[in-house]
């Protein structure tokens, strides 16, 4: 630990008390006069004065007081703010709408200053990452995030394309990045989405290229959200969520090679032109808005934002 007597450089994960850093600085400078034969006296005197001040607080002599970590309380904005703590979270995803926050601090707070050396990423934007990083970090300070319900335009099917990294546990574990499904989202918790059945209830002779090959978890896809889907039939659904989702995958394949995780993944999809709405820090997912209006014999599905809708899908 490096310090002086303008500031001390700690973890940045905890925060003194003011009383403690009084505390301190009494003993530092009890300290810095020790070799001075003319200030005996004023040596004792320092000693009692931090001994007094710390019993004051209610406890012993300290002879090893804790160290202040450099980090001042929240100073009430929604940023992250060097030496200071930012806005309080639970886990990372809460840090990550903060203008210059990079991740949850065990003090419940987020904060600037990354897990490994020289990640410190300043409030004005792009991170300062080390060069032997072994788990690349983007920025996600400016990320835009949807509320969970969808608000869909009249006439259009919208929804949501879920993609797994594959760095989640369970059945969200795999090699390679996967589409978890193409979901309309009709169910009133989710939004308002039409509901527009198949043209043809004939079933795929194939498993999709992009997801888990399952014809198990393919049924289940198809009736649980291809049946709102608008599509030709079953082949016609899978075919068009894999033309959608593919040059996705590529991209997150490229990011996760790379050492990437969810968020850095989120920022390379929207670095590539993608819209995120949001993601699932759970299942290590990542969400992308989808719309569909009316083709020459099925319903076609496209990638947009939510406010570009009725100009992408119409």
């Amino acid at each position: 630990m490096v310090e002086s007597d303008s500031e001390v450089i700690g973890s940045g994960e905890e925060t003194s008390s003011d009383e403690e850093h009084v505390v301190k600085r009494g003993f530092k400078a009890a300290a810095a006069k020790a070799s001075c034969p003319c200030c005996s006296g004023c040596i004792a005197m320092l000693g009692a004065i931090a001994v007094a001040i710390n019993h004051s607080l209610g406890g012993g002599v300290t002879t090893t007081p804790a160290p202040f970590t450099g980090e001042m309380p929240f100073s009430g904005a929604q940023e992250c703010i060097p030496g200071r703590q930012g806005p309080s979270c639970k886990n990372d995803v809460d840090c990550l709408t903060s203008t210059g926050c990079v991740r949850c601090a065990k003090s419940g707070h987020c904060t600037d200053v990354g897990l490994g050396p020289n990640t410190h990423i300043p409030a004005s934007g792009g991170p300062s990452l080390p060069p032997t990083s072994p788990r690349r970090r983007r920025s996600t300070s400016n990320l835009n995030y949807y509320s969970s319900y969808m608000s869909c335009p009249p006439g259009l099917i919208c929804g949501v394309m879920a993609l797994e990294t594959g760095l989640g546990s369970g059945n969200y574990k795999s090699d390679r990045p996967l589409l978890h499904g193409l979901w309309p989202q009709n169910d009133p918790s989710y939004g308002n989405s039409l509901c527009v059945p198949p043209v043809s209830q004939t079933k795929a002779t194939k498993l999709p290229s992009c997801m888990d090959p399952s014809w198990g978890f393919i049924s289940h896809e198809w009736t649980k959200h291809g049946q709102c889907a608008g599509a030709q039939n079953e082949a016609d659904y899978f075919d068009q969520a894999c033309s959608l989702a593919q040059p996705l995958l590529q991209v997150m394949s490229d990011e996760l090679k790379a050492g990437g995780d969810l968020e850095s993944v989120a920022r390379a999809l929207q670095d590539a032109g993608y819209p995120v709405r949001r993601l699932d820090s759970k299942n290590q997912q990542v969400y992308i808005p989808v719309c569909a209006g009316k083709g020459p014999s099925a319903y076609e599905w496209k990638i947009a934002a939510d406010e570009d809708f009725t100009k992408v899908c119409r």
